[in-house]
């Protein structure tokens, strides 16, 4: 390599890689289990003026009931690809993920969330911890969409299922002002079961989904958002289910440390997929309301959001679409060499009450930060399920584990 050019590569180009691995004593029901797992990624990132692209893989290896009969070695791969191209007024993106491999949800239901983010979704979570950043219309699709969160995903059975997803999306956000901007974004995604066992609990649905979006900043602490939404799955017999949603959201700054957000409006539907249950009105009302308080004092930052949304969602396995409430409430604060983070979420059926799904997780965690690139994670998860006419399931999970991050 030319050394002339090193540094300005260095400068646009980085490589970053990781690894997590956790050993967990879980408790599922009145049965201990012992599982263990690794999750190792490497990512490329590179910047410029007009242009910026993420590119990362991530293997998740899990290790199930470890010394008893149903012991489970399970494999779950995970790749993202994010690019952008910035103009005069006009950012243009794609971003795109895929995962293969196997899953056990009842294990699952205790593991960490998520499998992997690219830096970029990362630096604007970090840049969103000043506010909300919520209900600004854009394209935000993470990796790991084989996996659905627990509270979202009825759990049948206590074994592992093959499972693959990709999705992809393009968009665009232009400003046509110094308070005005315009958002839209259309992908299509495709999830679920690779053998008749998954489908079964996990079935195949794959359709396009696209919004329009337009912000305006009121004044300096008020902002309004409006934007028209749009979903379309198909699952593999031909049935088909379509909701589009209408919302507009106010956010306002009470302080430089407090900020709200308020939204409302109304879902259409339509569904002619073959399902046992409560049929629902043609249209139902959306709602949403977020808090977010955020302190500084020296080294010690506090993070408080709580987040409320009313929103329709397909339930993959009546095929019935479903009108939930999920609640979000996290707390976090951080020294430096300490962090300390504690989340609850719950999720309820509210056109389906009795059939439906009702769940409420969380967890405790302390994390140590040790010499870079290392850390320590402690900590306890909950999980509780009820679906249908089926027996409650709960588990819960004591953990630690060590982390290693070259980023």
């Amino acid at each position: 390599m030319n050394p002339w050019l090193a540094p300005v590569l260095a400068q646009v180009v980085s490589l970053s890689s990781g690894d997590r691995t956790e050993a967990r004593a879980r408790v599922d029901g009145s049965v201990v289990h012992y599982d263990a797992e690794t999750l190792g990624w490497i990512a490329l990132d590179g910047r410029s003026e007009r242009t910026s692209f993420d590119l990362g893989y991530a293997l998740l290896l899990s290790d199930l009931g470890i010394g008893t009969g149903d012991q489970e070695f399970l494999v779950l791969h995970s790749q993202f690809l994010g690019t952008s191209l910035r103009l005069r007024r006009t950012m243009l993106s794609f971003h795109q993920s895929a995962s293969y491999g196997e899953q056990n949800f009842r294990a699952l239901s205790v593991r960490p969330r998520g499998t992997l983010t690219s830096r970029s979704e990362a630096q604007t979570a970090a840049s969103e911890d000043e506010g909300l950043g919520i209900g600004e219309p854009g394209p935000r699709v993470g990796v790991g969409g084989t996996t659905p969160p627990p509270e979202a995903q009825p759990i049948l059975i206590d074994e592992a299922v093959r499972l693959g997803s990709v999705v992809g999306a393009v968009g665009a956000t232009t400003l046509f002002s110094r308070r005005f901007e315009g958002t839209a974004y259309a992908g299509y995604d495709y999830a679920g079961g690779l053998d008749e066992l998954s489908r079964l609990v996990y079935p195949v649905y794959h359709g396009p989904f696209a919004s329009l979006g337009a912000g305006h900043r009121l004044t300096p602490v008020d902002r309004l958002s409006v934007f028209l939404t749009g979903r379309r799955s198909m699952d593999l017999d031909g049935g088909r289910a379509s909701t589009v949603v209408l919302e507009a959201r106010w956010s306002h700054r009470l302080s430089p440390t407090l900020e709200t957000e308020l939204g409302a409006g109304v879902s259409a539907i339509e569904s002619d997929i073959d399902a046992e249950g409560p049929s629902l009105p043609p249209y139902l009302p959306v709602g949403f309301a977020a808090l977010a308080h955020r302190s500084r004092v020296a080294f010690e930052v506090s993070t408080t959001t709580a987040t409320l949304i009313v929103v329709p969602g397909l339930d993959r396995l009546t095929g019935i679409i479903d009108e939930r409430a999920e609640l979000h409430v996290e707390q976090r604060w951080s020294d430096g060499d300490f962090d300390l983070i504690g989340a609850l979420t719950a999720s309820q059926s509210l056109s389906t009450f009795g059939f439906g799904l009702t769940s409420v997780g969380g967890e405790g965690v302390t994390i140590w930060h040790l010499a870079a690139p290392l850390a320590i994670d402690t900590g306890l998860r909950f999980f509780w399920q009820k679906y249908a006419e089926l027996d409650p399931l709960y588990a819960y999970a004591l953990f630690v584990a060590l982390r290693v991050s070259t980023e």
